[in-house]
């Protein structure tokens, strides 16, 4: 599983902004999406985003096994500012 888009971050603080995603097989997900439990979640794969001020490239990849039972994914800013997403895209790879 590949998600990406284009990404344009003005953060308070630089470093603090990123994307995720998750590939769920069967845990049960309780309580809010936190930075803490993103960040905890060893099952979480995260891609940090830098502060260009202009728009970037990301993508971040999960593997998807076949009892697989539900895909998280996010992108979040940990601090006052701004994140802009424009053409996401989902995409499953075998």
């Amino acid at each position: 599983m590949v998600f990406r888009g284009e990404f344009r971050v003005q953060a308070d603080t630089p470093g603090r902004a990123g994307l995720f995603l998750r590939v769920n097989e069967g845990h049960a997900i309780t309580g809010p999406m936190t930075e803490r439990s993103v960040f905890a979640d060893p099952d979480n794969n995260i891609t940090p985003i830098p502060d260009a001020g202009d728009w970037t490239r990301h993508e971040i990849t999960a593997r998807v096994p076949g009892d697989s039972d539900a895909v998280l994914l996010g992108i979040f800013l940990a601090v006052g500012g701004r994140i802009e997403l424009r053409n996401p895209e989902l995409i499953r790879r075998n």
